[in-house]
């Protein structure tokens, strides 16, 4: 519905940006999903969700997730910081970054190293996360084959 709002989505993508950052981290969740549902026009909001993967709440990292998946190949720009946050401490930011990736398609393809390294990561959500990952990436991540039928 969010984004048959047309040219007024741009304007309210801006607001919600603006929200990413409230010191209430329902707010901060809630204008993080508000935003997935506006298509093109959350891409204002890249640098913003992915500085909420790393918030301090759940609900908010996980919002900022949904929203950078729902931007698809849009949301791009973002591999490299993926890549950063796929060594973090914290197995709910990297489950975040492994399926993030899973979505950009070949823009994530520099990522196949890293995703096969996680099949021997000590979590094993995180395990299975980076083998639908790399399934998700299909032929760009076809080095990756010989690991996963380990």
């Amino acid at each position: 519905a969010l984004r048959e709002l047309g040219e007024h989505a741009a304007v309210g993508a801006l607001e919600l940006v603006k929200l990413l950052s409230d010191v209430n981290p329902f707010l901060r969740s809630s204008a993080a999903d508000a935003l997935g549902g506006l298509g093109e026009h959350a891409a204002v909001g890249i640098p913003d969700l992915m500085q909420l993967l790393v918030d301090e709440h759940s609900d908010a990292r996980s919002s900022a997730a949904r929203a950078l998946r729902e931007l698809g190949e849009r949301a791009a720009v973002v591999v490299p910081e993926l890549m950063r946050l796929l060594a973090d401490e914290d197995s709910v930011v990297r489950s975040f970054a492994v399926d993030l990736l899973g979505g950009l398609g070949e823009h994530a393809a520099i990522g196949v190293p890293e995703l096969v390294k996680l099949l021997a990561d000590e979590d094993s959500d995180i395990r299975s996360f980076a083998a639908y990952a790399l399934h998700e990436l299909g032929d760009h991540a076809a080095s990756a084959v010989p690991e996963l039928v380990k």
